[in-house]
């Protein structure tokens, strides 16, 4: 095309914007309203450039620019290339026992592995950068990538490539692969990251070793963003969840709701208050917090987060609910508090997947579901029983808890997602550190830095640095029309206002407010029936469910001649995670995690062998170790949920009565 030509470059900047507005409204709308402070010029050879006041982008040597920057950057491409150790460190049991056998096979055959990618070809693209897109055509071509992410702080080159550029083939290219495009414009390096953590996760998890990074021109906002997701790339595979979990969450949620008597959230009208909350977590400024906290417990509810009901107790502070959301190991903590302290008379509002053995300790239990677990595909099929950005750590449970029954000053103590001294983990009443207390060392591995609440640097562990994450995005959903104060020394929290605790000053509550808000929130919780139970679970179906869904992943792999185009992730994903009628089988979150991760490993290796004549012969073995893999979770699976309700130890004659307060309107 000849660009000098303004009609040709009019004709292509409306085919590019009837291309945005079908296929990316949110960029349409951008480019609609925005005023570039720089024009599009053309030098005598018509080629393109942007002038500034100040001069010219690329100084009419787009052309020579650009190929010198592929040129160097082929010779040593920036790519996501994890080490086999951090891949195996990350994957859970039955995926262990896969690449144990699979490694084992290849030795015995005398296949090696190389450190490093010996192709240009990658699943992932990621381009930082707009310009004037005379990059992103090589590289879109040279990756033969599924998935393409382009990056921009501002829309201002994005306008000018309307004239110049073909997008809408673009899109096309991607359509032909079978993949997708997304463009960002944003100027937050932290939402930058995420949703590029997010991208790469819920696109395709399989592929994202090897995934390639371009970055087109010196940003700041891209420098700073590309720092941040380089710094949690060590938890691109962390939550994928794991099938020891989710088949654990099943089990425990058909234990707590078999009765078909308890009480489940379901979210209904909308409830406002303008009572202070107190979301309290158990990190180690909580204990700065205690004498205010005692001082003012009449004076707001207070929401106690899993661990801190301990050092709650035992400095005199009562709180109104228990949030529980863990799974297991949840008993010994409990037990010890319940051994020193008096807890049957709380409120315990848990999921659904709670560790069943806690429940005897409370007199009453209200329950909720959480996304995107198992269970809750099982056994909730409307969306407002399930209480939202309730993950990951209890604490985000607390939280959202707050915030969904109408909280609109909300207040955080003790939720420090991280801490300052690596040494000084948690409050120090904490069960924590009781004799003999059940901790994952790497739970208490602070060692990425973020920043503090009130200025400088504190330091989260993988799960609070996650939790962090969705904290943030959790207020993000909640933030219109609520106050959020972060009154913890930790880890800065967006969206809250950092507040000391020296400048916080409550009234007293109305005789009775507190009792009024507690009964309107029981109202919140209807009950889960046994005919509402047995209509979600029936022990053939569920059997049945996973055999076909097992049956149809092993079939997939086994039959697939070779794995040379990546696409079969593409096509994988629809079974696994993204289904083209947009509906998903209840049970395919219970394999899910450990399928993502032993498929990872097979392409992660298959993606590094050091000889390429051994491909057929290892892709022989991923085959024939997928098919062993598969049947172990399938004969797992019939051992462990496939006839819960068959061998269920209390039967619904003798569970557990409804709660002995008056709950009716």
């Amino acid at each position: 095309m000849d660009l000098s030509n303004p009609e040709k470059r009019a004709e292509l900047k409306q085919r590019n914007l009837a291309c945005f507005q079908k296929r990316a409204p949110n960029i349409y709308d951008i480019l609609e309203n925005f005023t570039p402070g720089s024009s599009l010029t053309f030098d005598d050879n018509g080629r393109p450039d942007v002038s500034f006041p100040d001069g010219q982008l690329f100084g009419g040597e787009m052309d020579t620019i650009v190929s010198g920057q592929l040129q160097d950057f082929w010779e040593k491409p920036t790519r996501v290339n994890h080490r086999p150790e951090l891949v195996v460190a990350q994957i859970d049991d039955h995926a262990q026992s896969y690449v144990r056998r699979l490694m084992k096979r290849a030795e015995d055959a005398a296949i090696g592995f190389s450190n490093q990618y010996s192709v240009r070809e990658s699943y992932f693209l990621c381009i930082m950068g707009i310009g004037l897109c005379g990059h992103i055509d090589e590289l879109v071509e040279e990756t033969n990538c599924r998935a393409l992410h382009v990056i921009d702080p501002s829309p201002e080159f994005l306008v000018h490539t309307l004239e110049i550029y073909d997008w809408a083939r673009l899109f096309e290219t991607m359509d032909e692969r079978n993949g997708t495009l997304w463009i960002l414009i944003d100027d937050d390096p932290d939402f930058i990251a995420r949703e590029l953590k997010s991208w790469l996760r819920n696109t395709n998890p399989m592929g994202i070793d090897g995934t390639i990074f371009f970055s087109h021109y010196n940003n700041e906002v891209l420098r700073a963003a590309g720092e941040k997701f380089a710094s949690a790339l060590q938890l691109i595979l962390s939550d994928l969840g794991t099938y020891f979990d989710e088949r654990l969450m099943v089990q425990n949620t058909h234990h707590n709701l078999y009765s078909g008597k308890e009480r489940v959230y379901k979210r209904g009208q909308n409830l406002s208050t303008e009572v202070p909350a107190f979301v309290i977590g158990t990190g180690p400024s909580l204990d700065q917090s205690l004498d205010f906290l005692r001082q003012n417990q009449k004076k707001a509810i207070i929401f106690s987060s899993g661990t801190a009901l301990r050092s709650l107790l035992a400095n005199g502070i009562t709180p109104t609910f228990q949030i529980e959301t863990e799974n297991i190991d949840v008993l010994p903590v409990i037990s010890e508090t319940a051994d020193k302290y008096d807890v049957s008379s709380l409120l315990l509002v848990a999921s659904t997947t709670t560790d069943t053995k806690i429940i005897p300790y409370f007199d009453e239990v209200l329950y909720f579901f959480r996304e995107p677990l198992t269970p809750t595909s099982l056994f909730c099929d409307d969306d407002s029983r399930c209480l939202l950005d309730a993950n990951i750590t209890v604490g985000n449970a607390g939280l959202a808890f707050a915030q969904e029954i109408g909280f609109r000053d909300i207040y955080l103590f003790g939720l420090d997602m991280g801490t300052r001294d690596p040494d000084l983990h948690h409050s120090k009443d904490s069960y924590h550190y009781t004799e003999g207390a059940l901790v994952e060392p790497e739970d208490l591995n602070f060692h990425i830095p973020v920043p503090a609440n009130f200025g400088g640097t504190s330091y989260a562990s993988k799960g609070m640095f996650l939790a962090r994450e969705h904290i943030e995005r959790s207020i993000r959903r909640y933030g219109r029309g609520r106050n959020h104060y972060n009154c913890s020394n930790g880890s800065r929290i967006a969206g809250s206002t950092p507040k000391a605790i020296k400048d916080l000053n409550f009234p007293d509550l109305t005789a009775g407010a507190k009792d009024q808000i507690v009964d309107n929130v029981r109202r919140q919780f209807a009950v889960f029936t046994q005919d509402e139970f047995d209509r979600h679970w029936d022990d053939a179906v569920i059997r049945q469910t996973y055999h076909e869904f097992l049956n149809d992943i092993e079939n997939a792999i086994v039959s697939r001649w070779d794995f040379d185009d990546q696409s079969y992730m593409t096509e994988l994903m629809m079974l696994l995670g993204q289904p083209i009628d947009g509906t998903k089988k209840p049970l395919i979150n219970l394999f899910t995690g450990t399928l993502f991760q032993i498929l990872y490993v097979a392409e992660f290796f298959l993606r590094h062998l050091s000889d390429a004549a051994n491909t057929r012969e290892f892709e022989t073995l991923i085959r024939e170790e997928f098919k062993q893999a598969v049947s172990g979770l399938r004969d797992a699976a019939d051992d462990d949920i496939g006839r819960l309700s068959e061998n269920a130890v209390v039967g619904r004659t003798n569970a557990v009565e409804l709660s002995r307060h008056d709950l009716s309107p």
